[in-house]
Formats: structure tokens, C-alpha cells, sequence
């Protein structure tokens, strides 16, 4: 039997609600640290052949140079430290985008939270994103998005899919919000309960 240790865990965080609104959603959204792992490329091609307005916030040098392949109605915000300004950019997208190529169990990335996904719910943007060890599984599980293998293809057929079903996405987000912050909640009482009983 494992010992548990109520000093040494990750806390998780609740999701906000930015109360937006289910119409108008015609746009994509990334948000990030761009790099060559985030499969950017593809997006831009994806957004390219489908006329979909991209919104990249973030900046790097990796975007810097693949700038130019970026579809002409593209919007780089660059970096945006407000929140209110994060929310009125993804508030207008059907889609946010984290998807990751590297995604074996030699990846960081696999053993993590992709922390946009937290900007994107909070707007109700359902995601298209790659298999993490953990949490992608509550994407499929609560139908708040799409999981999928980092090719053209499946990246392509999940973002049309998000499009066309966007209002049943919508929906899905506003219970998953409301599961997850009553685990998180419950799981900072269970565990101020016992460093209080210390």
C-alpha cells in the first residue's frame, strides 16, 4: 500500500465561467508558446483551405519564422497578460487548438495539462488536442472537444466536427465545468481536512 503524503500534490484549479455566449462562434483560437511540437503548421494549412479566421496569442521565435505560412486573415495578438482580453478573443471561437506531435510517455507534454484548455473552457471553446497520459480523457468522457492523433487528417475532420456540432460542444462544457469544480473544491477539503487534523 502506497503512503500518502497531504503535504505533496498538484492542487487543481477550478475552471472560470466568462458567461459567453453560444452564437457567433466563426473562428479558431490558439493559445500559447508556439513551437514546433504544437503541429502549427497544420493548423494554418487546415484554416487556409477552410477560410477560417485563426487568432494566435503567444508569440515565439518558432512562429516568427513559420509566419509566413500563416493563412492572410490570421490575427497574432501576440502576448496577452488580461484575462478580459484573452476571453473577448477565444469568446469568438468554435475552436481552440492543442494539439501536440510529441506525445509518447518520453514527452513532458504527455504527463500534463494542456493549460489552455483551461482559456478555452472558460469561454466554452471546445478543443481538438492530443493524448495525455490524463486528462485528455475527461475531453472524450464529457464530450467538451476532440482527441486526436496529430495528423492533417484527423486534426482537420475533429475541427469540422467542432464546427458543425458547436451548440452540443457548448453545452457539454457548462457540465463539465460544474463536475470538475465540485471535484476540485471536494479535493481542497479533503485535503485542508487533514493538514487541519495535523
Amino acid at each position: 500500500m502506497t503512503a500518502f503524503n497531504a503535504r505533496n500534490f498538484v492542487v487543481p484549479i477550478c475552471l472560470d465561467d466568462n458567461e459567453s455566449q453560444c452564437e457567433g462562434r466563426n473562428e479558431i483560437g490558439y493559445v500559447g508558446f508556439p513551437s514546433p511540437d504544437h503541429a502549427l503548421d497544420i493548423l494554418f494549412e487546415i484554416c487556409k483551405k477552410h477560410r477560417f479566421r485563426l487568432n494566435i496569442i503567444g508569440d515565439s521565435p518558432y512562429l516568427q519564422s513559420i509566419k509566413h505560412l500563416a493563412p492572410d486573415n490570421a490575427v497574432f495578438h501576440g502576448v496577452i497578460n488580461d484575462p478580459a482580453k484573452v476571453k473577448h478573443v477565444i469568446s469568438r471561437c468554435f475552436c481552440g487548438y492543442a494539439v501536440y506531435r510529441n506525445t509518447g510517455p518520453t514527452s513532458y507534454s504527455y504527463y500534463g495539462i494542456p493549460s489552455k484548455t483551461f482559456y478555452y473552457f472558460a469561454s466554452n471553446t471546445p478543443v481538438v488536442t492530443s493524448l495525455t497520459a490524463h486528462f485528455t480523457a475527461n475531453i472524450e468522457k464529457f464530450g467538451v472537444g476532440r482527441v486526436v492523433e496529430p495528423t492533417m487528417e484527423q486534426i482537420e475532420k475533429a475541427i469540422l466536427q467542432l464546427q458543425k456540432e458547436f451548440s452540443a460542444y457548448f453545452e457539454a462544457i457548462n457540465v463539465f465545468r460544474k463536475n470538475w469544480n465540485a471535484e476540485a473544491e471536494q479535493f481542497h477539503y479533503d485535503r485542508m481536512a487533514v493538514l487541519m487534523a495535523d
